[in-house]
């Protein structure tokens, strides 16, 4: 029993650890954000709303401003989902956001919009309420909620429909700010403090940088396991790095995101150059932020750099 019990304990320990760690990164610039509206219930204000975009705008430039890369939904499901759809599920938006891989997201920032419009006669009286919340993408933690309201505001008895419109987009806008600043803020407590602000924002650069973050798409094609590891350590030593993760990786392909400071025409002569160290004879195309990296095969060599790959 006293064996079961220790056994337990372990176990808890590490499942709880595990947890604590998971959703945890080292400034905010390593963090990918996807801000999306949940409108499924009919109370709230639909994404084909005018109101609703400019609660969208609000809380993509508040969250941009802390430093957070946050990404246009349209501009990353443009390829693969249909645009567009109001009365989204949760289970919809969440399983959209898990899917997206260039880039791979971190983080859904999740809004609704409440209008409460009440006609008195002689004026109406409006009221607007957004709740927020954060979701840890592959994780499905959620790391934290808020919502924030305004007073009673009147309204001209003789406002139309538009005009009515433009007064809720007007109060919702505002409040959109306040909520950006507070999910910024809650988000923050996941950023790892002894990290502080991580020379990722302002370097000491040379002509070959920007002076900025650039994200590009390597796809390293038809190279082996070792060969993937290889490519990896080189392009973590160049020089702007910044961060690189994996979206795809399997025996004959992977393909990860790559963040550096280097302007496109320096990477694009940096990577030959590691190429032609390794000695490994491959076609480089660099179409957009896209650098794709295809092995040539010489026959007689796969199958001896494949001889100690293990299945």
């Amino acid at each position: 029993m006293k064996l079961l019990s220790l056994l337990l304990l372990v176990l808890t320990i590490v499942g709880c650890s595990s947890q604590t760690t998971h959703d945890r990164y080292q400034t905010a610039q390593d963090i990918n954000v996807l801000v999306m509206g949940d409108d499924a219930d009919t109370d709230t204000i639909a994404r084909s709303s005018s109101v609703f975009n400019r609660v969208l705008n609000g809380l993509n430039d508040e969250l941009g401003d802390y430093g957070y890369q946050v990404y246009d939904e349209s501009a990353v499901t443009s390829d693969h989902f249909t645009q567009g759809r109001s009365r989204r599920s949760n289970a919809e938006l969440l399983d959209i956001a898990q899917s997206i891989q260039r880039p791979p997201m971190d983080v859904v920032a999740i809004f609704s919009i409440y209008a409460d419009v009440r006609n008195k006669g002689y004026t109406n009286k409006v009221a607007v309420r957004i709740e927020g919340r954060l979701v840890g993408v592959q994780s499905g933690r959620q790391l934290g909620q808020f919502e924030v309201d305004g007073p009673l505001v009147s309204v001209s008895p003789n406002c139309s429909s538009a005009c009515m419109r433009e007064a809720v987009g007007d109060h919702a806008s505002q409040l959109s700010s306040d909520l950006g600043a507070v999910l910024a803020e809650k988000l923050g407590q996941y950023l790892d403090d002894s990290s502080g602000q991580q020379g990722n924002t302002a370097y000491s650069h040379s002509n070959n940088q920007n002076g900025y973050t650039s994200a590009y798409d390597v796809v390293l094609d038809g190279f082996s396991a070792s060969e993937v590891q290889t490519i990896e350590s080189h392009l973590e030593g160049m020089e702007g790095y910044v961060e690189h993760r994996f979206s795809y990786n399997s025996h004959r392909r992977a393909e990860l995101w790559y963040k550096t400071t280097l302007k496109s025409a320096t990477l694009n002569r940096e990577v030959r150059n590691v190429l032609d160290t390794l000695d490994l004879h491959s076609r480089v195309q660099f179409s957009g932020n896209q650098l794709t990296i295809q092995k040539i095969g010489l026959r007689g060599k796969v199958k001896a750099e494949d001889s100690s790959y293990q299945w």
